[in-house]
């Protein structure tokens, strides 16, 4: 790219196209909205997590405009979306029509979070586990550790090759508590080809 042999590089993280935009100014840089990168879904009929309290308090302690500014370089929106992405007009319901009292379940406060969690009979948080398929974004799973640490709760990550992943979480159903995901629950949710 930098040499001008090549005319495009899809699918590059924000380091890299910031290091490409720093080192060459000229080459075009056009941000193509994507699907979601991270989701961790609980097993919610099980506890902790059947308390919809607990699935708040996680939501609370996750800062989204502070990954969004910090890790994606402000390359991503900071705001929550529903299972499709916002550039999908008319298939859900853009944050920005969101009833404030949802919003602020989506919010970042650490301090309703650690509240919550004293409501559901955790006042010292818990520990857990996460299921991860090691080709996921692990640095970005290990901020979301640090904020849930921050609220009292000790999250393991336990890493998985792809096939043993498939194998342990949609074939076995084996996980017991959580599981990460590299894709949204509907998958690489596009808008449909007219």
């Amino acid at each position: 790219m930098r040499a001008g042999k090549i005319d495009i590089i899809p699918q590059v993280s924000s380091e890299q196209a910031l290091a490409v935009q720093k080192t060459n100014p000229e080459i075009l840089r056009v941000s193509v909205t994507g699907d979601p990168t991270l989701t961790i879904q609980l097993r919610n009929d099980v506890s902790p997590f059947s308390d919809i309290r607990v699935r708040k308090a996680l939501q609370m302690a996750i800062d989204l405009p502070g990954i969004a500014k910090s890790y994606y370089n402000g390359t991503v929106d900071p705001h929550p979306s529903t299972l499709t992405n916002r550039e999908m007009k008319g298939w859900g319901f853009p944050y920005e029509d969101w009833p404030q009292d949802l919003k602020d379940e989506y919010s970042y406060n650490p301090t309703k979070a650690k509240n919550l969690l004293i409501e559901a009979g955790y006042p010292n948080g818990f520990k857990t586990n996460v299921i991860a398929d090691n080709n996921g974004d692990m640095k970005l799973l290990q901020i979301i550790k640090s904020y849930f640490a921050d609220i009292g709760i000790n999250m393991e990550i336990r890493t998985m090759e792809t096939h043993e992943w498939v194998n342990f979480v949609e074939i076995e159903h084996k996980h017991d508590q959580m599981v990460y995901r590299s894709y949204g629950p509907l998958g690489h949710t596009k808008a449909p080809l007219r």
